[in-house]
């Protein structure tokens, strides 16, 4: 079992309760474990404190206090192949049918039905069964109308039946009342590309709309990506056991660790290689962008930067031309203007003559301790360094330390930005104007 999955079941086994559309797991998860517990649902904190027994006594835990909260569990690629299994086995499901009675979806429903599957039923009925199965305090029966073609869940594919399975606990949800908390667990199983990104649309709307908390589990790049980066999470194992990291440095990065692409917003149109590295730096601690979210392109000067951003200035469907001028720039803005969006590199300064202003105003024996070389390396470059142009600055601190330009420059960069987080700040939203126009 994938760790994310793990600690979503588990979590998920812990909070549920009259009204969760699943009955405890029988079979033991964990063995002689501890779990501490914290869960914001509606701003009303949850704490718990979880002794996870002996495997032999089953799903028992001590400190389990009741609470007002109502958890529900999707988890596709669990439950649909049980869930078809044991209605195959049923001997008795129309009289279960008739018992509970049918309902139709309405036009809005049917809508709803459609948008979610890509598929154009004609009508749709469905039945909430309760109280039958010890497995399943509640759970849906459907019968589809399709091209003339009438049959019901049990013939259904598991990618259909899953996501027939979600649009019902979406209206289960709405009839519990209180605080509400949704595991869901790879909700990708069983479905194309296409039918992720629905998905997660109607899933964001429910969230939303609702006011659930949700905590969700996956793999794929079409739900990851359409989530932003300062709410994911990877769960990894460690030495210590299994922990959850926050994502801190861009949409990037859990993409790549799962071996995924990120999708790239455009193109930025840079003055030169310091200032491609500082803004590399300046997204790479963004929550919203990557370093990975643009290709870059060095066109050599701040006219050249206008030039190419006057020619590919007209609109590109899903795909931005960007103009990022040193901030040396600001005060000449009615020049640079020639067409297209643009904004501008922290300060009023060139990169390079920030940087290399930077350097020299911190004291040797940190920067040592932040480049990891010694104190008398860091003295002798600054003494070799001085009176130097600031171009040719970071160039002949290299030749004391033997690295190379981008490597010294991209750390630089690294540590005037986490002493300077409003100008941080700053710079993101007027990337988000130029890029998103918001």
């Amino acid at each position: 079992m994938n760790n994310d999955a793990l600690a979503i079941i588990v979590i998920s086994i812990l909070f549920l309760g009259e009204y969760s559309n699943r009955a405890p797991f029988k079979t033991p998860i964990l063995q002689n474990a501890k779990l501490k517990i914290n869960l914001k649902v509606n701003r009303v904190g949850y704490e718990k404190y979880v002794n996870y027994e002996e495997a032999d006594k089953g799903l028992a835990f001590s400190g389990q206090a009741e609470m007002e909260l109502a958890s529900f569990m999707f988890d596709p690629c669990t439950l649909i192949p049980l869930f078809q299994d044991m209605l195959l086995q049923q001997t008795n499901i129309i009289e279960l049918i008739e018992q509970h009675g049918e309902s139709l979806a309405t036009s809005d429903e049917l809508s709803v039905i459609n948008y979610l599957t890509g598929n154009e039923y004609s009508r749709v009925w469905m039945t909430t069964v309760e109280g039958e199965f010890e497995d399943y305090p509640a759970f849906p029966f459907f019968r589809v109308e399709l091209g003339g073609v009438v049959y019901d869940s049990s013939g259904m594919g598991m990618g259909e039946l899953s996501l027939f399975y979600f649009w019902w606990l979406v209206r289960y949800m709405e009839n519990v009342e209180g605080g509400k908390v949704l595991f869901v667990e790879e909700p990708e199983s069983f479905l194309p590309p296409a039918s992720q990104e629905r998905l997660t649309n109607i899933l964001a709307k429910v969230v939303a709309g609702l006011g659930i908390t949700l905590m969700l589990a996956t793999h794929s790049e079409h739900i990851l990506k359409r989530i932003p980066s300062s709410r994911v999470h990877l769960i990894l194992r460690t030495d210590e056991g299994i922990k959850s990291f926050s994502i801190v440095d861009g949409m990037a990065s859990h993409l790549e660790s799962l071996g995924l692409v990120s999708p790239k917003i455009g193109m930025l149109f840079l003055e030169d290689v310091g200032g491609i590295l500082f803004a590399k730096a300046l997204f790479n601690s963004s929550t919203e962008f990557s370093i990975n979210s643009f290709y870059y392109h060095k066109s050599g000067s701040d006219g050249h930067v206008s030039t190419d951003l006057s020619r590919l200035a007209f609109p590109h469907k899903g795909f931005k031309f960007v103009g990022l001028y040193d901030g040396d720039c600001r005060g000449n803005k009615a020049a640079l203007n020639k067409g297209g969006e643009y904004f501008f590199l922290p300060t009023n300064l060139a990169p390079d003559e920030l940087m290399a202003a930077y350097f020299k105003s911190k004291p040797t024996a940190f920067l040592a301790a932040k480049l990891m070389v010694s104190e008398v390396k860091v003295s002798q470059a600054k003494a070799f360094a001085a009176g130097s142009d600031f171009h040719d600055y970071f160039h002949n601190v290299n030749r004391v330390f033997g690295w190379d330009f981008n490597r010294l420059f991209s750390v630089v960069c690294e540590m005037w930005i986490d002493e300077h987080p409003q100008e941080l700040e700053d710079f993101l939203i007027e990337a988000k104007i130029a890029i998103f126009g918001r």
